[in-house]
């Protein structure tokens, strides 16, 4: 390209970049989209650098409303409730909105100190009432370092209501999101992971208790900033926001969770009922994803395969986003690195401002080692069986690579990979062996050969029960697990015809 073409297209960019900064969030998406993929990165990349956030509507809400040290934040007037609402609590002012409630910090006038206090949007819609209820039960069982307490509950009269509304009180837990501090770049990769351990440990600790999260993304982990004992300064995370959690499994075929960050389970796009149940690997995936996103700035990216498109009903950034995870293939950490430098150098090479410039520098993410990739790429396979089993595993990873052990988590993770092609090389024989079968027995009836159907017919039970055994009809035959729980009734059946 020639001196003028270059300058041509840089100026061109920049007029992009100028118009897209003044649109509305859902605006600024679609003119992306309509972007050349390559123009369509820089054009992020700057955007990103003028701290204008894109097609990442979690973030922005993230950044707008999310819990923040009630000291620095701006207090606007429709935050603020001079009145007091109850004999104990009064509130302050709103510091977080959500799609079930908003959270007030508030004044707990009996103890003297402050809280937070979560407010339902509204009453009367049975099922949210009782996602609510569960909330406030499964919050109130868990005391755990890294978990705010739930410590109260109630009913609170807010001014201009004309119905009371179901509260209950947790600890005050000032701070930022782990996404802001991803976002902003100043901390680095090893001290992302640490906070990232902690969380784990939160985890690890809910799954004892039975009760998976569902919701685990970058916004819901809060970092305080406190001093120690000694007077030294560290950075605490929590583990907040449980209004999806629950207790056991999920075998409803309702989405819940946020899409970039959910597991292919949860996108419920699975062909049978297994693909589509909800357990504590969903959470495991979810810890691999907020490790991905603090290595990379970005949540796991995935792509179709060449050729691939996204089907009609899947369109829109939050649909589409959900089809990718079932049907797409991630982007491994240190490609989708190599990629984001490239976009973020050019973007730096055409803006004008020194700040966003030295913004560019500071999020361009460096590539990592292979021990780390490791630990992403297990937490986030599509089969969940071939994840980490526990979050024990997933701490013992993480702490081996701040220890630097390396060896250790490739030895694990080649294990977990030759699991996982044994179990693929097994899933591959039964299902050869069932259509074996199944020609044979279409072959038998055509012959009028009953005896031999029959003999077809009890060695397709026996396979599906020993499918059942090896528990590979969890995800992988479809409609194996109800034949599975027929077949010692089907063999009795047969052999008396026999």
């Amino acid at each position: 390209m020639g001196g003028g073409e270059e300058k041509s297209s840089v100026n061109e960019l920049k007029r992009q970049i100028t118009h897209i900064s003044g649109l509305s969030p859902d605006e600024r998406t679609e003119a992306l989209n309509d972007l050349p993929p390559e123009k369509r990165e820089i054009v992020r990349a700057a955007l990103e650098a003028n701290q204008i956030h894109v097609g990442d509507r979690t973030l922005e809400q993230m950044l707008q409303k999310t819990v923040q040290d009630p000291r620095t934040r701006l207090i606007r007037k429709e935050d603020l409730y001079p009145t007091k609402q109850t004999d104990r609590y009064k509130l302050i002012k709103r510091i977080a909105s959500g799609g079930q409630g908003s959270i007030y910090r508030a004044l707990d006038q009996l103890l003297g100190r402050e809280v937070a206090i979560k407010i339902r949007h509204g009453n009367g819609n049975g099922e949210a009432d009782e996602m609510f209820e569960q909330e406030i039960d499964i919050g109130s069982k868990l005391k755990h370092p890294h978990i705010p307490r739930i410590m109260d509950k109630g009913l609170i009269h807010l001014p201009g209501e004309d119905e009371q509304k179901v509260f209950y009180v947790m600890d005050m837990v000032p701070g930022r999101t782990l996404g802001e501090f991803v976002w902003e770049g100043k901390f680095t990769q090893r001290q992302l992971i640490a906070f990232i351990l902690q969380v784990a440990q939160g985890i690890k600790y809910c799954h004892l208790l039975s009760v998976i999260h569902r919701d685990l993304k970058p916004a819901n982990v809060i970092i305080e900033v406190r001093k120690d004992q000694g007077g030294k300064v560290e950075h605490w995370p929590y583990l907040v926001d449980f209004g999806l959690a629950m207790v056991g499994v999920d075998t409803d075929d309702m989405i819940v969770g946020t899409p970039s960050y959910m597991s292919p389970e949860q996108t419920k796009i699975g062909d049978t009922v297994q693909e589509r149940t909800v357990d504590h690997l969903a959470d495991i995936y979810a810890l691999g994803a907020l490790l991905y996103e603090a290595v990379t700035g970005k949540p796991p990216q995935y792509r179709l395969k060449k050729g691939g498109i996204i089907p009609p009903q899947f369109r829109g950034e939050q649909y589409a986003a959900i089809y990718l995870i079932h049907e797409g293939g991630l982007i491994p950490p240190n490609e989708f690195i190599r990629e984001r430098r490239q976009y973020l150098t050019e973007a730096a090479r055409i803006l004008d401002d020194a700040d966003a410039k030295e913004r560019l520098k500071k999020i361009r993410p460096r590539p990592i080692d292979t021990a780390l990739q490791a630990i992403i790429l297990d937490a986030l396979r599509k089969d969940k069986k071939g994840r980490h089993q526990t979050a024990s595993e997933f701490i013992q990873d993480l702490a081996d690579y701040l220890g630097r052990n390396y060896d250790a988590i490739r030895a694990r993770s080649a294990e977990r990979a030759k699991a996982a092609y044994e179990r693929e090389d097994a899933i591959n024989q039964l299902r050869l062996r069932i259509g074996e079968l199944e020609e044979d027995f279409d072959k038998a009836v055509e012959s009028d050969e009953l005896e031999q159907a029959i003999s077809c017919q009890r060695r397709l039970a026996e396979t599906l029960i020993d499918i059942g055994n090896q528990h590979l009809w969890r995800q992988e035959i479809p409609k194996s697990s109800e034949a599975y729980e027929q077949a010692p009734k089907v063999i009795t059946q047969l052999e008396a015809q026999l």
